[in-house]
């Protein structure tokens, strides 16, 4: 059975893999271009947000000319101070930028608290529902009569793909589900047209 989803919501992708998504505040990727200033006698970015502290993580600067290529690696060091807090990263060693050079900035923030988090796993697999549906099924007369289908076992297959449009434009979700045997009966599929 061909299903399709006007737009993946976190409800049918959980069904999919097996999982929920649950609250969960870890280190997030983050990546900006900036562009270098001068702060007294330091060249400096200022990032939007602050680096996370988590062990493991650490902050790259690169050079870029066009904001995507990457250049010359640089070194700097970002402090956090005053209220509100500024993320200043200040360049140290080796060749130093120049003002008005761009810098790629590619780093860790912690996630906001209200942040979700869905892991796919090797060892969890979409389940088995029962389904059931509303349609409008045109009778002889040609009058649109309601019709129910209910398919008491519904096997949610795991061969899915996520499209996602460079234009940022919405696709929709196709995934595949499996007819079974249900095991209280021999139905696989029932259909209830309501005509009165």
């Amino acid at each position: 059975m061909k299903m399709e989803d006007a737009l993946i919501s976190k409800a049918s992708l959980g069904l999919l893999v097996g999982d929920n998504f649950k609250v969960a505040t870890r280190p997030v990727h983050k990546k900006e271009v900036l562009t270098v200033s001068d702060d007294a006698t330091d060249k400096i970015v200022t990032l939007s947000a602050k680096p996370t502290a988590t062990v493991g993580y650490s902050v790259f600067f690169y050079k870029t000319d066009d904001g995507s290529s990457i250049g010359e690696k640089l070194t700097a060091t970002v402090t956090t101070s005053g209220t509100p807090a500024t993320n200043k990263a200040k360049f140290t060693g080796g060749t130093l930028p120049s003002t008005g050079d761009m810098i790629i900035v590619d780093y860790y923030v912690d996630a906001p608290a209200k942040a979700q988090t869905l892991t796919i796993a090797a060892d969890k697999f979409a389940g088995t529902y029962l389904l059931e549906g509303e349609t409008l099924w045109r009778n002889e007369d040609g009058i649109d009569v309601p019709a129910l289908y209910t398919i008491p076992k519904l096997k949610i297959l795991n061969d899915f793909s996520i499209e996602m449009a460079s234009s940022g434009d919405p696709k929709p979700f196709n995934f595949n589900a499996e007819v079974m045997k249900d095991t209280k009966s021999t139905a696989m599929v029932i259909i209830d047209l309501i005509e009165e």
